[in-house]
């Protein structure tokens, strides 16, 4: 398990694609404001939305989101604190129905 425990990092970019975001250990007084990450389920991008507060802008690559049923429940559910001003997905599939759940978290 990684832990990610500097507290002056603010800006961070991870693209290694067998990596599981929840293996990541973030420190709960994590202050990265800038993220730019390989993310390929709805799980991981939920994750970190909860995780990271803090978050500004966030670039997510990968996400493949198929089963619109499942996400709309899972999106329903979520309470968030985010604070994003900036939201980029890059090489993935979301629905556009789903994307509007997303853009609505921000």
């Amino acid at each position: 398990q990684s832990t990610l425990a500097i507290q002056t990092l603010h800006h961070f970019r991870l693209h290694l694609p067998h990596l599981s975001l929840q293996s990541i250990s973030w420190p709960s007084s994590c202050n990265i404001q800038h993220m730019d990450i390989r993310c390929s389920t709805l799980d991981e991008y939920c994750h970190l939305l909860l995780l990271l507060p803090q978050l500004r802008v966030l670039i997510i690559e990968g996400l493949n989101i198929t089963d619109v049923g499942l996400a709309m429940h899972q999106l329903d559910n979520l309470v968030t604190s985010s604070q994003l001003s900036s939201l980029t997905f890059k090489y993935g599939y979301v629905d556009m129905n789903i994307l509007s759940l997303l853009l609505s978290l921000t």
